[in-house]
């Protein structure tokens, strides 16, 4: 339990756990890996959020993003995601 509160992985006591922790903060494959999952999360729940400020408000599918201020360049994979819910 102690490794999972630890901010960096040298006080970790796992080294499996340890040295992957540090793959993924510190190398660039381990980080571009990371903001990509961190990114696709985020366009899932912006899809719920759309999904269900539309139905709640009768908006469109643009005045919803509008409303979350959601960036046009994400719109598209948050649509697709919609019609996956």
């Amino acid at each position: 339990m102690h490794d999972f509160f630890c901010k960096e992985a040298k006080d970790m006591h796992n080294a499996i756990l340890a040295r992957n922790v540090r793959r993924y903060k510190t190398e660039k494959e381990g980080v571009e890996t990371m903001y990509s999952a961190s990114k696709e999360i985020r366009n899932e729940e912006n899809a719920e959020r759309v999904k269900n400020l539309m139905k709640n408000t009768g908006w469109s599918f643009e005045q919803a993003c509008n409303a979350l201020e959601i960036p046009a360049e994400d719109r598209p994979t948050i649509k697709e995601l919609m019609q996956q819910l």
